[in-house]
């Protein structure tokens, strides 16, 4: 039986706290839940919060990379997945 484990390389958790502020350089775009809904990748138009090059430096504990598997693990679409679209998106 393959279980889903045997197929992850990294769980990616950034989850826990927020940055001392958002951008709007729109340099790094943050993957809220409400931008996973179905599609192969987020909805890029509706994002609302981005985050800067000194806090993706700081910050962020682990990065997510071009086509990794983003699940929302909360909320409405709990369950729900895409693909991170490329190496400037962050989770948190």
């Amino acid at each position: 039986m393959n279980n889903l484990e045997n197929y992850i390389d990294e769980i990616i958790d950034n989850r826990g706290k927020n940055p001392a502020y958002f951008s709007d350089n729109f340099e790094h775009p943050v993957l809220d839940n409400f931008l996973i809904n179905g599609d192969r990748y987020p909805q890029e138009k509706r994002v609302k919060r981005y985050i800067d090059k000194n806090i993706h430096q700081s910050f962020i504990r682990k990065y997510a990379k071009k086509n990794d598997v983003a699940i929302t693990l909360v909320g409405n679409g709990c369950g729900s997945c895409c693909l991170i679209p490329s190496d400037k998106w962050v989770i948190i």
